[in-house]
């Protein structure tokens, strides 16, 4: 009898043990996240500026207006404004047509604009220095979209007008600070779905630097493309594209007022991660359905924004995670998995004050 129990107690923990075992080792699936509002921005400003900088270190935003009294702002994350300078276009201190500016440590900030060398400018809007170029920038997309990636040493800057009569022109210029040279490079990337088509799309990319990380995504195209940083040159790695859901895809040969295609509308990177941050666009048969063309406040009602999370060989790590409908798109990281977020307004309405969101990314339990 005693050698039967033993015999039942031995069954029953290989038994036990043989759960546990199939229990560690069975594939776990992919984290899932959401997107939480934790706190928020207010600048007291009235207008219609966009978000174009952010000194994460510094605690500081830079936002511009092109259009309607250019003019930078500089407001500390309490929401208080600490510089406000108009962009001039005559006289000694003229600036020409912004087309976007980053902070250059505590006491300077470099612009690029429209027809005119960049400009390295104090905090208070004076022009201490102009950086010659081979060639005067032409017109290029502006907007709440970074286009310049600047370090002590270089600066990858997005500028058009050189080789403009090119079947396949650079989109950026390399600069290196120490020795003034200007090096054009990335041309669109030839293995992209849409390269018959760059004439169209290379004006509209994203982009994004990690020291001598480079990245960029056309707005309308789902994939990332991978390059690496090395002296005075930027070399293409790899890309990766994806089956995004809910993503309306551009069809050239139907692109008119209607078409709202979906768009990667930022890029940021820490040391682990890559996220990018997209919107879905809109059907055409929807937009055509409520009248979205002549009722622009009306697009943040179909849009629905999302956030892709990837690694650095940009594999996709989890399901996409939506974005608060508050907010926009996400413009920078400020710290382990925390964003500032655009306000969803779309920039039509003028405002008392700006408010820009602070984001977590959490596991959803």
């Amino acid at each position: 009898m005693t050698r039967k129990i033993t015999s039942l107690l031995s069954l029953s923990l290989i038994t036990l043990m043989g759960l546990f075992s199939c229990q560690e080792s069975a594939p776990e699936g992919p984290i899932a996240y959401e997107l939480v509002i934790v706190d928020s921005i207010r600048v007291d400003r009235y207008g219609t500026d966009y978000l174009i900088d952010v000194d994460v270190e510094g605690e500081r935003l830079m936002l511009a207006n092109r259009f309607k009294d250019p003019r930078i702002i500089i407001a500390n994350f309490d929401g208080e404004v600490l510089h406000e300078f108009p962009i001039e276009k005559d006289g000694p201190n003229a600036m020409g047509n912004i087309i976007n500016a980053t902070f250059m440590g505590s006491d300077s900030l470099f612009m690029t604009a429209t027809f005119t060398e960049p400009l390295f400018l104090s905090n208070d809007g004076k022009v201490l220095s102009r950086f010659e170029l081979p060639y005067k920038p032409s017109v290029s997309s502006t907007g709440p979209y970074k286009t310049i990636h600047a370090t002590s040493e270089n600066a990858i800057v997005k500028l058009e007008g050189r080789d403009s009569k090119s079947s396949n022109p650079t989109i950026f210029e390399f600069i290196n600070w120490k020795t003034s040279k200007v090096t054009p490079v990335i041309p669109f990337p030839e293995v992209s779905s849409l390269y018959e088509m760059r004439q169209y799309f290379a004006r509209d990319v994203a982009s994004a630097r990690l020291k001598d990380e480079f990245y960029i995504s056309s707005w309308y195209e789902p994939a990332i493309y991978r390059y690496s940083i090395t002296d005075d040159t930027v070399l293409f790695e790899s890309h990766a594209s994806f089956q995004f859901e809910d993503f309306e895809a551009v069809d050239i040969n139907n692109f008119n007022e209607n078409t709202r295609p979906g768009t990667i509308d930022e890029i940021l990177v820490d040391d682990t991660n890559i996220y990018l941050s997209y919107n879905s666009g809109i059907a055409e048969q929807v937009s055509l359905d409520n009248n979205v063309n002549e009722k622009p406040m009306s697009y943040q009602n179909f849009l629905r924004n999302y956030l892709l999370i990837l690694d650095k060989d940009l594999k996709q790590l989890a399901p996409k995670v939506s974005i608060p409908k508050e907010v926009r798109s996400l413009k920078s990281l400020i710290g382990d998995q925390r964003f500032i977020g655009q306000k969803n307004d779309y920039f039509f309405e003028e405002e008392d004050f700006y408010t820009f969101y602070i984001l977590e990314l959490r596991e959803v339990e």
